[in-house]
């Protein structure tokens, strides 16, 4: 009887592994990559620093083996970098905004804009110190990135996360066409060979004006991440921001100062806010970390087509004795339908447990009947 009773019970379990992080990326499958940098692509894609790349028609880049544009290259750089902050891409946005930007007037968050030619990433770009345009106001965004371009990118984004790049410039000429490296970009060069993160075109070139394609910036800031002393793999990534303006950036975002739940863990502090708005009220779930880092957690179950509401209850809302796991439970008690006459159930009705990796806001999930 006690065996039957077990079977059943796992029959009755359904575990669910999701990502919050829902950028609509693709896998490397999808894509078109060449085979020595699928791997490497596959590794960027599941820690989650790779955008949406679009090309000059507005689709999806699909061919990650065709040059890099500078506008595309700098997306990937900022992403990167609010990566290694320990930051979701909207929150780490709108904070450099806030607190290292130049703001303007127009509307909330807005802040002056740097290029005459360039968007507003391009703009939060350089006030992070990514880049530095080509003078006159001038960005050039849609020119492809050369070589020597992206390994000052590259360096910059070390030293922004508190990297201390090599002064000794005898990687950069190591090369056989090290002297046609430009002088500004000579001890970048040469910091990012000596780190790995880039290396030679095989036939004793560096080729710095050359064009770098989109596998092989993605593989560059990926072995940034892998292979340099100062990472957020490492622990020891310098931080932008502090825990307190990470909190306050959760409580004016959602436009209230209500903190429904707070939960201080060894490592994070979770937040759930409750949001009102003129049609519908909504809950946000954050993760406030202790190295200023702030990431948004999607909810693992929802009880309204919109996402989760106030009039839900999480319940056992616990992290793990060392910080690393958080946990809460959800009970749904109705079916959750589409709008009109759709018939899809967004949500089933069912016990849903929910385990939080802290640090990649990765979660699992197990779903169990409703008791009778």
């Amino acid at each position: 009887m006690k065996r039957l009773i077990a079977f059943m019970t796992v029959l009755l379990a359904t575990v669910i592994f999701i990502t919050t992080i829902s950028t609509g990326a693709l896998a490397a499958d999808d894509l078109i990559v060449s085979p020595w940098a699928k791997e490497e692509i596959n590794r960027a894609l599941a820690l989650g620093f790779v955008p949406n790349l679009y090309d000059s028609n507005g689709e999806q880049l699909k061919d990650y083996t065709v040059p890099i544009s500078r506008e595309q290259y700098v997306d990937v750089a900022v992403d990167f970098v609010a990566f290694q902050q320990h930051c979701d891409k909207i929150s780490f946005q709108e904070m450099v905004k806030k607190h290292l930007a130049e703001m303007g007037n127009n509307f909330h968050f807005s802040i002056e804009k740097v290029f005459s030619d360039g968007d507003a990433t391009a703009s939060l770009a350089y006030y992070l110190g990514l880049v530095k345009g080509k003078g006159e106001r001038k960005f050039d965004p849609k020119a492809h990135i050369t070589r020597q371009e992206a390994a000052a990118i590259l360096a910059r984004a070390y030293e922004i996360c508190g990297g201390t790049n090599s002064e000794d410039m005898a990687d950069a000429f190591r090369f056989t066409d090290g002297v046609k490296i430009a002088d500004w970009a000579k001890e970048s060069v040469a910091a990012m060979v000596s780190l790995n993160v880039m290396t030679g075109m095989g036939d004793g070139t560096f080729a710095p004006e050359d064009s770098l394609t989109v596998e092989q910036c993605i593989a560059s800031f990926l072995r940034l991440y892998e292979k340099a002393p100062v990472s957020r793999k490492n622990g020891n990534v310098k931080s932008l921001f502090t825990y307190e303006q990470g909190l306050e950036h959760v409580i004016t975002r959602s436009g209230s100062q209500n903190i429904r739940v707070r939960i201080d863990g060894p490592a994070a502090t979770f937040v759930r806010m409750d949001v009102g708005g003129m049609l519908r009220t909504v809950s946000t779930l954050w993760f406030i970390y202790h190295d200023g880092g702030v990431q948004r957690l999607n909810p693992a179950v929802t009880n309204k087509q919109w996402g989760l509401t106030p009039e839900q209850e999480l319940e056992d809302l616990r992290f793990s004795e060392d910080g690393r796991l958080f946990y809460y439970t959800a009970t749904i008690k109705e079916d959750v339908i589409g709008y009109g006459d759709r018939e899809e159930i967004y949500t089933e009705k069912g016990v849903y447990r929910v385990t939080v990796d802290v640090d990649t806001c990765k979660y699992w999930v197990t779903k169990e009947e409703l008791p009778e």
